[in-house]
């Protein structure tokens, strides 16, 4: 009898978290004006402030310049280290309604630690966040059940 009961209430739970993911997935969608928040305190997360910027404006988004007035918020934060020979940066950022809730996260690093010497590593996580934002937006559009040719 507990074993069922345990069972049933896992399920429920399942269900719940399903339901809220779908939730968020499709409030993804919804988003269109997207306020550029804090990156981080260093000379270089306002760069990638302004990098991501432009690189939302090139994937379709608009870029609000008032808080209030966006349909949510995009903050984060980067990790920039410099040695002799390149340099690597790793940024974390949320997209967040004005509700506060996550809408969307994500983690990006180089995929490679092979870069040449001048790469830009922080404008490539600017285009990697900026295209990876746009193609998840693009998938919560998609009906459920139908598969993406």
């Amino acid at each position: 009898m507990q074993f069922l009961l345990l069972t049933i209430c896992l399920m429920a739970s399942s269900s719940f978290t399903q339901t809220k993911l779908q939730a968020g997935v499709t409030k993804l969608h919804l988003i269109q004006k997207i306020y550029v928040g804090e990156m981080g305190n260093s000379d270089e997360a306002a760069r990638f402030r302004l990098l991501l910027e432009e690189e939302l404006t090139k994937k379709g988004f608009a870029v609000s310049t008032k808080q209030e007035n966006a349909d949510a918020i995009l903050t984060g934060v980067l990790a920039l280290r410099v040695y002799a020979d390149r340099s690597l940066a790793r940024a974390t950022v949320r997209l967040k309604s004005s509700a506060d809730d996550v809408i969307w996260s994500g983690d990006f690093q180089p995929k490679s630690a092979l870069f040449k010497r001048g790469s830009d590593t922080v404008k490539f996580r600017a285009q990697d966040i900026a295209g990876k934002l746009r193609d998840d937006w693009k998938k919560s559009a998609k009906p459920s059940g139908i598969k993406p040719n």
